[in-house]
């Protein structure tokens, strides 16, 4: 909440509803990416970007402990897509 506060202050309703879109679509796409192998809450997802991409910090199951998620978003006016592909490393 207080990072979402921080990043949107100052922006209108319509950047910040982008902004929650984004995240949520993100979030999803991961949540389908990781189950079954891991059934995600949505406290263990935190989308934030790095540079001009976004990334995910994901609080890992045991047996995903090495996996790292990739993440894409696409964007065009109303429409968003998340992309994520998971990478475990054994």
């Amino acid at each position: 909440r207080d990072h979402f506060q921080a990043v949107v202050a100052g922006q209108g309703a319509a950047e910040q509803t982008r902004f929650l879109a984004a995240r949520w679509c993100l979030k999803e796409a991961l949540f389908k990416a990781a189950y079954p192998r891991q059934v995600l809450r949505w406290g263990d997802v935190t989308i934030a970007k790095d540079g001009p991409k976004p990334a995910a910090d994901v609080a890992w199951a045991p047996a995903l402990a090495r996996a790292t998620a990739h993440v894409s978003l696409s964007h065009d006016r109303d429409l968003v897509v998340g992309y994520v592909v998971i990478e475990e490393h054994r």
